[in-house]
This record gives structure tokens, sequence and C-alpha cells, in this order.
């Protein structure tokens, strides 16, 4: 089964070194904002039926929402995703996908799986956002998102921007449990 398949994928698989880090670094942000609290990483949270369960990379109350923060620098499938997105939404848990090194071109399927769901708003840790938390004292990550424009008064085209973004500033939406700035 496409279960048993992923079981035998990722058993033994450790995570990278870019991963762990960037894990680190999101957790250190959290737990030095007071906007943030109960900041955790990768505890067990149980599913609504009590068998399921995740290990999200960190886990934390920012506002009075929940939110899962998932680290993906990796392909993974559809399935995998939608999976993660219907658990998490199932126990009222907001996820924010965060991605490494997100380009406009040539986009990987998964973080088009990912960022097509989300408002077209993709999430990255970047520098710009690692110096603007260190500045500011307050979790900034760097949001690339799709805006429609006019040319030539006749097309309109989806044109990508990104703008570093403080995390009070992102919507962790109650309706659907999915995170956009834009």
């Amino acid at each position: 089964s496409l279960d048993q398949w992923n079981a035998l994928r990722f058993n033994g698989q450790k995570e990278s070194k870019q991963h762990i880090r960037i894990k680190e670094q999101i957790r250190l942000m959290l737990e030095n904002w007071p906007g943030a609290s109960s900041v955790q990483v990768e505890p067990t949270i149980r599913g609504i039926d009590k068998l399921s369960f995740k290990r999200p990379d960190v886990f934390a109350t920012i506002g009075h929402q929940k939110v899962a923060i998932e680290i993906q620098l990796s392909s993974t499938y559809i399935d995998v995703i939608a999976d993660r997105e219907k658990f998490y939404r199932d126990i009222e848990t907001t996820v924010l996908w965060v991605f490494d090194n997100f380009t406009h071109e040539g986009h990987r399927l998964y973080e088009k799986d990912i960022y097509y769901h989300h408002n077209a708003n993709a999430f990255e840790l970047s520098e710009s956002a690692l110096k603007a938390t260190h500045e500011r004292g307050e979790p900034h990550i760097t949001c690339h998102y799709l805006v429609p424009e006019i040319r030539n008064d006749t097309e309109i085209v989806k044109v990508w921007k990104k703008a570093v973004v403080p995390f009070s500033e992102i919507t962790f939406c109650t309706n659907t449990y999915r995170a956009y700035w834009y």
C-alpha cells in the first residue's frame, strides 16, 4: 500500500542539518517573543480519534491559535500534504509550511501543492527574515506571494512578489486552518 511504501521510504531517514538548523531558529524566535507561548519541538500531537498522531517540527500557540510549523525541504507526495492539513484542521490547528531557498522559477511540485492552497503564499526562513527578527525582536519570515497585474490593458498575469513580514501580520485562519499573509 502507499502507507507501507511511505513507511519504507522514510524509515530511518535522518533530518538534514539544514532542517535541524531551521527548526532551531524558529524555536528560538518563538520562545523569545511574547506573542507565542507553549513552544515545543516535535511534540506528539494526537488526532481526534486519539490513535492517529503527528509530530510537527515546531508547535506553538500564537495569539490564541494553535500553530503547527512544518519545515518542508524535500519532495513529498500531495496525499501526504493533504493528510497533514486534514489532520491539523480536524484538531483546529493552523499549519504553517516553511521552505528554504524558495524560488519563483522551476517550482518543485510539492511547493506548488502547498502554496496553491494557501492563497498562493509561500513562506521561507531567509537571512533577511532572521536579520529583521534580530533587529525588531519579533519573529519575521519571508512571504512569497502572487499578485494579479494588468498588462497592456488586456491581459491579467500573476507576478511573484516577496516581503519580509512579522508573525503578528500573518493570518492564521480559523476557518481553513491555513496560514497566509497576502
